[in-house]
């Protein structure tokens, strides 16, 4: 099954008092209904109670019907997500949480979902033989966060003649990355080291692309190494046991720890190839059993280019996790109908995690932690109906449509204005 990923704002929730409903339906890109459908809605936050939908678990499940619809009554007020999935479709998006919140009129909603694109190919080593077992990744090129990244969007292992299908993925410009672990390293199709020399596949909805095949490098490129150090803002002591990792402008890499800073401050990370990286704390990262936490909140980025030769001296400047508080209001001074939430997104390469974001409180006030010394777009979401963002100030300073700056702290408290007349 191919699970297809859907954000939903609050206005398309069905909710009662002390009880909330989800209902929608699930149709073809020609609008054709879906029938057979598998809808996962699953509780994020909260805990169960008695009389819920979700009395031993945390998780729903419902089928569509033969006219593609679908629905989740008595749902409690809290965070959700959905998935949906259905065979030989591709995802709409990576899952996003919900709330349902008291008081949101009902609405029904549609999700479309588009036909899958296919990639077949065959995985060979450097002497042209099959190699079994190997990893195949599609890397989607993508503009979310106001810049070019690459996700990794479906994967395959190869079978014992080195044979792989990619199914399930969404229109898109993919490159493939193949790779075996203790054989060769990782090559890009048609058989780059890296995503530079790489070309990409565009796959249309529905489309199959067959005969991408990738004869995997034994011998990689010349590798170097970043020393640096790293140490505190404003103190200037050194940050001893915090965990780094690096990732590429592309948004490559970062999943997992690069390196540490030793107990007198220094680090270094090796088998870095040519090109421009961050080398980032790390506060959390994905491992086998789940996701891992650090024992460091503090945060500290720093850009590093490396071209033919060790990077040396590079300074790592670490500083506490910041808190921004701030406030919600409307311009005409009338109460929220529906509370906002407000979402702080990094501008350019984001720390490892989930974004930061808060649902405001009743008066519109609000608090935002565990953030860095990086650029971020203000988002704020679940407004009022037929309200607009009128302005964003922080510090007395507009910043409606330009990020704020926390690279030298915080630029004191956020204001958001909103406009409950749209039209105007």
């Amino acid at each position: 099954m191919v699970r297809a990923a859907v954000f939903l704002s609050a206005a398309l929730l069905a909710f009662g008092q002390g009880a909330g409903r989800i209902q929608g339906r699930v149709v073809g890109t020609n609008g054709e209904p879906l029938g057979k459908a598998t809808v996962t809605l699953t509780r994020v936050s909260g805990s169960p109670s008695l009389g819920s939908v979700f009395p031993t678990s945390r998780s729903a499940i419902a089928e569509t019907g033969s006219d593609g619809t679908f629905s989740f009554a008595d749902l409690e007020p809290t965070r959700y997500s959905l998935i949906v999935e259905r065979s030989a479709y591709a995802p709409l998006e990576r899952p996003r949480p919900f709330f349902i919140d008291p008081g949101t009129a009902p609405a029904e909603f549609t999700l479309k979902l588009a036909p899958q694109a296919v990639i077949i190919g065959r995985i060979t080593d450097s002497d042209g033989d099959p190699l079994e077992n190997a990893g195949v990744s599609a890397i989607r090129e993508s503009d979310e966060r106001n810049r070019k990244q690459w996700i990794t969007t479906g994967s395959a292992r190869t079978d014992s003649q080195g044979n792989f299908r990619i199914s399930g993925l969404p229109p898109g410009r993919y490159i493939l990355a193949a790779g075996k672990r203790n054989y060769g390293v990782t090559t890009y199709y048609p058989g780059a080291w890296d995503l530079a020399g790489a070309v990409a596949i565009v796959a249309d909805a529905g489309s199959e692309h067959s005969g991408i095949d990738i004869q995997i490098r034994r011998d990689g490129p010349p590798s170097f190494v970043i020393r640096g150090k790293a140490i505190r803002v404003p103190s200037g002591s050194v940050a001893p046991g915090q965990t780094l990792t690096l990732k590429t402008r592309d948004g490559l890499g970062g999943r997992g720890p690069a390196g540490s800073v030793r107990d007198d401050g220094s680090f270094e990370i090796k088998n870095v190839k040519a090109g421009t990286y961050v080398v980032q704390t790390l506060d959390a990262f994905s491992a086998s059993g789940g996701v891992v936490s650090t024992s460091w909140t503090d945060k500290g980025q720093v850009e590093v280019i490396v071209s033919d030769h060790d990077e040396e001296g590079v300074l790592l400047a670490i500083r506490p996790a910041m808190t921004i508080a701030g406030i919600v209001t409307m311009e005409d001074g009338t109460k929220f109908t529906a509370r906002p939430r407000v979402a702080v997104i990094a501008h350019d390469i984001p720390f490892n995690g989930s974004d930061a974001w808060v649902r405001v409180r009743e008066d519109g006030s609000f608090e935002i932690d565990g953030l860095g010394p990086v650029l971020y777009d203000v988002q704020p979401g679940n407004l009022p109906a037929g309200a607009i963002v009128r302005s964003i100030r922080i510090g007395g300073r507009d910043v409606t449509h330009t990020p704020i700056d926390l690279t030298g702290g915080s630029e004191g408290r956020l204001e958001i204005v909103l406009s409950p007349r749209a039209a105007n």
